[in-house]
């Protein structure tokens, strides 16, 4: 083990001759740590050492507490005053870094602040859009309810105007034989006019015709008038024909009653016959 020692001067010894002492002050615990020594342990030092009292040292120990190797510690504790300079350095950085570190918590402490409002007011917003969401889910929602029944109404309008369509087919193959009769009443308006032609000049002729006819018409109406006059007279005979039959309807029935009275009073004409 390593230790940093103190030389003493110890007791006086044989020859009067004080033996120099070791005074433990501190343990090495590793290359960069020491823990100091509680105990007052003194180990004594051999004379072929020669120190100064008051000097510090080195000094490795074995387990049986006996010195091994001593050198002065001069070099290795201006190495760990550099070294503690060095850590002190550190250190006084370090306290920079930390105070820069707590200015940066504070800071992101603020932050985290204005984060946590922030995310109040987020968290309110995300309510009012959540609300609103449920509204346009709802919007949606009655939107594919209204596009179910357009897309059922379009179906029925596609259905609709298939129908129209072989309607429309249906007239135009009307149109097209409309055409075809268009045409063929063209080429028979031709030949109507060719035949009103014709008919032109027979109407020219049946002028004359008609003024024949006209002089027959007058001639008709007379033999009309006559045939009426013959109706008239004809009505008078068979009227006086039909008064001569009920006449002798009269004296058919008259002859009957006399005829019956004749018969009654020959049976009465009898029968007082008897009676006598």
């Amino acid at each position: 083990m390593i230790y940093l020692a103190e030389v003493q001067r110890g007791k006086t010894g044989f020859r009067g001759i004080a033996k120099s002492e070791l005074k433990l002050l501190a343990l090495q615990r590793s290359a960069k740590s020491w823990i100091p020594v509680q105990s007052q342990e003194a180990i004594a030092l051999d004379q072929s050492y020669d120190f100064n009292v008051g000097v510090l040292v080195i000094v490795q120990i074995n387990a049986n507490r006996q010195v091994q190797d001593v050198q002065t510690a001069t070099h290795r504790i201006l190495h760990v005053l550099q070294t503690f300079s060095h850590q002190l350095e550190t250190a006084q950085k370090q306290e920079e870094d930390i105070k820069l570190w707590q200015e940066s918590l504070h800071y992101q402490s603020e932050e985290m602040n204005r984060y946590k409002m922030e995310t109040e007011a987020q968290l309110q917003e995300i309510d009012v859009l959540r609300e609103e969401t449920e509204q346009l889910r709802q919007e949606i929602q009655r939107g594919h309810e209204e596009l179910a029944l357009a897309q059922a109404k379009l179906s029925q309008e596609q259905q609709d105007l298939a129908e129209k369509q072989q309607h429309w087919q249906g007239i135009e193959a009307q149109r097209q034989e409309l055409e075809q009769q268009q045409q063929k009443i063209t080429i028979d308006k031709q030949e109507i006019e060719q035949a009103w032609e014709h008919i032109r000049h027979q109407q020219q002729a049946l002028a004359e015709e008609q003024k024949r006819a006209q002089d027959l018409e007058a001639q008709k109406q007379q033999l009309e008038q006559q045939q009426q006059k013959i109706g008239e007279q004809n009505q008078q005979i068979k009227k006086a024909w039909e008064d001569l039959r009920y006449e002798k309807l009269c004296m058919e029935e008259l002859q009957q009653e006399i005829h019956y009275e004749q018969e009654r009073l020959a049976t009465d004409i009898n029968s007082g016959a008897k009676l006598r």
